[in-house]
């Protein structure tokens, strides 16, 4: 799942913040940072702190996400639902889960509720460590809210089993045969899953399930309306 860059803005104010959008994009934050120094604590201040950071976490650059997020202190700004998943991300791509967490322990005590890309980049953030019972946890989390599980997550999962000390092939096994039974293409995890559990026993699992939708539907009872 793909982190929602900063929110549309009207044309006075986007057009105030295309040179930093600019600047941060191309990974120029010496500019970036500028620029944002120039705008100073204003009306645009989360935005264009949001758009540095958002920038951050597409270059990798955690030093520069460590000075962006400390002007929310020294401007006093109110970080908002993009900042906080920004910043969630930023330590997520260089494998700083603890780090994400702390940020999104932040983001709920300050009552920012979370979304589906503050879950989906958690789930990241824990499959990467190969934290199976966190990512399970996330997912759980999601489901008993109503909210859609998609096939991101299930990767996330698999790749969660494959990470473990030890490995967890069946889990991941089960995993597949629960988001089969949701309803979802796993042809998306078949490279995943065969990293995790083996090729064999994957292009197994595969034919199972063919064979299984070749199978005709049961007739209806007679007398059946």
């Amino acid at each position: 799942a793909d982190v929602a860059a900063p929110r549309l803005l009207g044309g006075s104010a986007a057009a105030a913040l295309a040179p930093l959008k600019a600047a941060a994009s191309r990974g120029d934050f010496i500019r970036a940072e500028a620029l944002l120094l120039e705008l100073g604590p204003g009306d645009l201040a989360i935005d264009a702190v949001n758009v540095c950071l958002h920038a951050c976490a597409m270059h990798r650059d955690l030093t520069r996400a460590r000075r962006f997020s400390g002007l929310l202190t020294v401007w006093c700004l109110r970080p908002n639902i993009a900042t906080f998943n920004a910043l969630i991300n930023v330590w997520t791509v260089h494998g700083e889960a603890e780090g994400a967490m702390r940020w999104f322990v932040g983001m709920v005590e300050s009552g920012v509720e979370p979304n589906e890309v503050t879950m989906g980049v958690l789930c990241k953030a824990f499959a990467n460590k190969g934290w199976v019972s966190q990512v399970r946890t996330v997912m759980s989390s999601i489901d008993d809210a109503g909210l859609p599980l998609n096939e991101y997550f299930y990767a996330a999962l698999i790749t969660a089993c494959g990470l473990a000390e030890p490995p967890q092939p069946d889990t991941a096994v089960s995993a597949f045969r629960e988001m089969v039974a949701r309803g979802l293409r796993p042809q998306g995890i078949r490279h995943k899953l065969g990293q995790v559990i083996g090729l064999g026993r994957t292009a197994a699992l595969f034919q199972e399930l063919a064979a299984s939708a070749a199978q005709p539907s049961a007739p209806a009872p007679s007398g059946a309306q």
